[in-house]
């Protein structure tokens, strides 16, 4: 799950990861959860994150000046 960092993608993440196997995706670590730190935008980067994943909820989003 990208954007488990943020107040939306934090709390559908943990209520998902209640009954199921959660990962993260992001520039920073989350709490309890493992974690691929990159920038998203960066495909090389994030790749590795995706290897034996059935699914991707993708709840990041950029930050408006």
């Amino acid at each position: 799950m990208t954007g488990m960092t943020g107040m939306t993608g934090g709390l559908a993440g943990r209520h998902l990861a209640e009954s199921n196997n959660v990962t993260a995706l992001g520039r920073q670590s989350v709490d309890g959860v493992s974690t691929t730190v990159a920038d998203i935008s960066d495909f090389d980067a994030i790749r590795p994150a995706f290897d034996g994943i059935d699914t991707v909820i993708h709840m990041s989003a950029s930050r408006g000046n």
